[in-house]
């Protein structure tokens, strides 16, 4: 069971290392890509989700995909990133174990002062976790790390974003940029849904079961999406349904260019704009 007020110093050493871990191997794989940032996401109950970065190559440029890659405006809004750590293991395991506990917790905690303060107790584990994390990776790689931002992003709370950034980071010209662009970030207001047709309807619906099969096979969703390509009244749908199908069917090393959340969250899209 986890407990922060009686196994405090454990918990931060165990999280330390699986943050660690987690760099390591974003760091292996995408070293060449030239990470700019790297992020423990917490949900807004404040149980970590998932570890994530973002490369200069995979912001866009104008003769690219756009679809494909990150848009500049996107640079630091980390739900876009496209890398995202999803072994079990190190914050997954994490995650499941605090749950239960921040559940209880919250129960016991009747008083807004009560919440407020354990929120903070959070925060500060949080954040020295990472803060300790850091240290150990700049010893590893100091000079490919020393260009990387590391920050908590929690979307409920840009401000403690903002926050962590200043504290886990010194001072550099992409460091104003990160602040800078998380505190010009606005709520956007709702936009009016897009009309889909029928036809759309269940194209989506369908592409969203297809991602549901067990066992995950990149191959033949790629091969589904190709194939939905084919059919006759492909052309008459949206372009931008056209331009996801397009995108799911496309492949590189025998892996699918957009990931499983990725697909998700943009046949999502279609339902909230």
């Amino acid at each position: 069971m986890f407990d922060l007020q009686s196994n405090k110093t454990e918990y931060i050493s165990e999280l330390k290392t699986a943050l660690i871990a987690e760099y390591d191997a974003f760091y292996k794989k995408y070293r060449e890509h030239h990470i700019y940032a790297f992020s423990l996401v917490l949900d807004e109950f404040l149980t970590p989700q998932y570890t994530t970065v973002s490369t200069e190559k995979s912001l866009l440029t104008e003769q690219e995909n756009k679809f494909q890659y990150l848009p500049e405006r996107d640079k630091w809004l980390v739900e876009k990133w496209q890398y995202r750590h999803q072994i079990d293991g190190g914050i997954n395991y994490l995650s499941h174990k605090m749950a239960t506990f921040f559940q209880q917790s919250r129960l016991s905690l009747t008083q807004t002062t009560s919440v407020e303060r354990d929120q903070e107790n959070m925060l500060i584990f949080y954040l020295e976790a990472m803060r300790a994390a850091r240290s150990e990776i700049f010893q590893l790689t100091p000079k490919q790390s020393a260009q990387v931002l590391f920050f908590i992003w929690k979307p409920t709370s840009p401000e403690f974003s903002v926050k962590s950034l200043e504290a886990l980071n010194t001072s550099s010209s992409l460091l104003y940029e990160a602040i800078a662009s998380l505190k010009s970030q606005q709520i956007v207001k709702p936009k009016t849904k897009l009309k889909l047709t029928t036809i759309e309807k269940d194209l989506l619906i369908d592409l969203a079961q297809v991602l549901e099969i067990e066992p995950y096979d990149d191959m033949e969703i790629a091969q589904h999406a190709y194939m939905l390509s084919l059919e006759p009244y492909f052309l008459e749908i949206s372009p931008y349904i056209q331009h996801l199908i397009n995108d799911i069917a496309a492949m590189d090393s025998g892996e699918l260019v957009l990931q499983k959340w990725d697909i998700q969250a943009r046949i999502q899209q279609f339902y909230n704009i």
